[in-house]
């Protein structure tokens, strides 16, 4: 049951919130959306991952399995939107340099 839920509603849960999220920055900015990489990369993933959410698609089996590598590197937009992950980041990153 647990894992339904988490597969199930969580799931589109989020990609409702990252579909209105790209809607509201595109109407905030249409004329200068598609100058920045990161609403293009938003863009396409909300694209993509609305799309996995198509009962066909989903239930399809080895082309799902391929497609969920997109909702996995949508985590990074919640690592981005925390301040104390992207700082976390950043630093990590520059010492690595």
């Amino acid at each position: 049951m647990q894992a339904n839920y988490i597969q199930g509603s969580s799931e589109l849960g989020v990609t409702i919130a990252l579909d209105f999220e790209i809607i509201l920055r595109f109407m905030a900015d249409w004329r200068r959306f598609h100058k920045s990489k990161r609403n293009l990369v938003d863009l396409a993933l909300a694209i993509i991952t609305t799309v996995i959410q198509i009962p066909i698609i989903k239930h399809s089996g080895q082309p799902y399995a391929w497609l969920t590598f997109f909702q996995i590197i949508r985590i990074y937009r919640v690592v981005l939107a925390v301040e104390i992950t992207r700082t976390l980041i950043v630093r990590i990153s520059l010492n690595d340099l």
